[in-house]
Formats: C-alpha cells, sequence, structure tokens
C-alpha cells in the first residue's frame, strides 16, 4: 500500500498475545446421530444372511442381540443358531475375523471351543 492510503490493514491486526485458538469440535446433533439405534427383526437378519453372500452384518447383528439379552458381558458364540440363520461355521470366523480387524469385537479364541466375543463399545 502506499504512505497516502489511510486504510493500512496492518492497524487492525490483533497482537498475537491476544488471538486464542478456538478448538473445533463435533456438533451435539451428530454426536446424537452416533448414540442412536435400530431395532431389527431377527427375521429380516436371517433374510439377509441368506440372500449374501458376506455373512458379517448376520454375525454382528446375533452378537448385539446377544449381548442386549445377556445384558452385557462376554458372549459364547457357538455354531447352532448361526447354522439357522444360514452362516456356516467358515463364514463365522471370517465374520469375527473382519469385526476384529474393524475393531468392533475383540475375540478369545479357544482350541475345539466355541470362541469367547466382547463387543466394544466406544463413545
Amino acid at each position: 500500500m502506499t504512505e497516502d492510503d489511510p486504510l493500512d490493514l496492518d492497524d487492525f491486526r490483533l497482537p498475537p498475545d491476544m488471538v486464542r485458538e478456538r478448538a473445533i469440535g463435533v456438533p451435539r446433533r451428530i454426536k446424537k446421530r452416533h448414540q442412536q439405534f435400530v431395532k431389527l427383526p431377527l427375521a429380516l437378519v436371517e433374510r439377509i444372511a441368506r440372500h449374501s453372500r458376506d455373512k458379517t452384518f448376520a454375525v454382528l447383528c446375533y452378537l448385539l442381540h446377544l449381548e442386549w439379552k445377556q445384558g452385557g458381558g462376554s458372549i459364547k458364540v457357538p455354531n447352532g443358531f448361526l447354522d439357522k440363520l444360514g452362516v456356516g461355521r467358515g463364514a463365522k470366523c471370517r465374520a469375527l475375523k473382519k469385526l476384529e480387524c474393524l475393531d468392533i469385537v475383540s475375540v478369545e479364541r479357544r482350541e475345539r471351543k466355541s470362541p469367547i466375543v466382547r463387543i466394544i463399545n466406544r463413545p
């Protein structure tokens, strides 16, 4: 700018000691969205499992149902009911590995016994 110009932007700047950083947080409505849930009939889960190749969704729904029924804690995952949903033991193993990689569950694998699963609840 020229010296004749009465408007100099540097005159309007705040000194560095008066400027504070403001942390940008997640809006409240988005936080609430992460806490919402869906009530889903197991018959619908069964239909989805029978007509899709990836059984991870069916296994997750079954695990969430068992956790709700038991009131939380560790869940033993036998093959019986999942087989009725159309999920074989190989598909169950692959689904548990995928859910474990996504940090949704932690799996304790036991030799010749049903795995014990704990659902990881993150805020």
